[in-house]
């Protein structure tokens, strides 16, 4: 809740009746136009972190359209109330700014914001009355919008306005000389998609999105290095080693490429040995080498047999210890009590 000094309050509104959103009006013009939900909106802004008076952005300019969650709740907000031509002053809480995530470097997690914003102009056109030139437009200030929130680390936001522009590349139909900017677009939009679903850990969302970027980008090492990623991170060795190899071929100086492989084989590697001790805990020396490996395949092919085996030398290693005699046990817990004492 923000908070307004006595001397202040009857120049600014409470816009949601909460405490949340305070607005003085700077510049009135009842005649301009007012946007309605779906509008677009071009906007003058700059913003200070409302505490340290820290300025943060000076005469920015964006287009967004109302509804869409492109900008800030409180400046997305107030540009719905503004007419053309209206300049206004508005403090809000982090909710309706940058809120737990902050905004490096200026701005902390939780900081109240200050924006002065001016109104410059509404849109009437809707997107089906838009040319192709037009929508590329659209789509493309909606990716910018995304990566500015990817920025911020709200990686939902961020996904929400990258699937907004991949509808809108989507259900248009494009002349054939827009037809290479809009794929190119497409796949940009896929891939951010993609890298936004694995940081919010949809990972089998993330894996279609980027295949289907190579649906439309055999050769996208993007695209390839994701799915590999995923793979490597549910321990589907084969399928990363394919993707990666692959990517590689493509790109045979590509660092993050090359640095994931050296984690598969390591990651390989390691996975191997737990194999081997998990497997000998069952006692297999007694048994061939073939039949070994026939049960490291199955362990690999089954984590629920990794899970069981886990399970019983738990149980053995359980009866080991608490399964000693009763004056062994005891002289234990007198021990363990002792340490328990040093604890108020």
């Amino acid at each position: 809740m923000v908070k307004i000094n006595d001397a202040e309050r009857e120049e600014f509104d409470d816009v949601l009746g909460s405490g949340g959103i305070y607005r003085k009006m700077l510049t009135v013009n009842t005649d301009g136009i007012q946007a309605e939900f779906g509008e677009e909106v071009g906007v003058k802004y700059s913003t200070w972190v409302l505490k340290s008076g820290q300025k943060v952005a000076t005469d920015e300019t964006r287009k967004f359209r109302i509804g869409d969650g492109e900008v800030m709740p409180a400046l997305e907000l107030v540009a719905k109330m503004m007419h053309v031509g209206e300049e206004c002053e508005v403090r809000c809480d982090a909710r309706f700014a940058y809120g737990d995530v902050g905004l490096e470097p200026f701005v902390a997690p939780g900081d109240e914001m200050k924006l002065v914003v001016e109104l410059c102009q509404v849109g009437k056109k809707i997107t089906a009355e838009m040319s192709s030139q037009e929508l590329i437009v659209e789509a493309t200030q909606k990716k910018e919008s995304g990566n500015r929130y990817f920025k911020e680390k709200n990686y939902d936001q961020a996904a929400k306005l990258y699937k907004r522009a991949l509808k809108l590349l989507e259900t248009w139909e494009h002349s054939e000389e827009d037809a290479e900017q809009c794929k190119e677009l497409l796949i940009a939009l896929g891939n951010n998609v993609g890298n936004v679903q694995h940081k919010l850990k949809q990972f089998k969302e993330a894996r279609q999105s980027s295949l289907e970027v190579l649906q439309l980008d055999g050769k996208n090492v993007k695209a390839m290095y994701r799915i590999g990623q995923i793979a490597l991170d549910q321990n589907e060795f084969d399928e990363a080693n394919m993707f990666l190899r692959k990517a590689l071929e493509i790109e045979p100086k590509n660092a993050k490429v090359r640095q994931l492989l050296v984690q598969l084989k390591k990651k390989k590697r390691d996975q191997k040995a737990l194999e081997r001790k998990l497997y000998s805990k069952l006692g297999g020396n007694k048994t061939t080498e073939t039949e070994e490996q026939g049960l490291v395949a199955r362990i690999r092919q089954n984590p629920a047999i990794v899970a069981a085996v886990v399970t019983v030398i738990i149980a053995i290693l359980m009866y080991m210890y608490i399964g000693k005699p009763n004056y062994e046990v005891s002289e234990n817990v007198v021990q363990d009590s002792t340490v328990d004492n040093d604890t108020d």
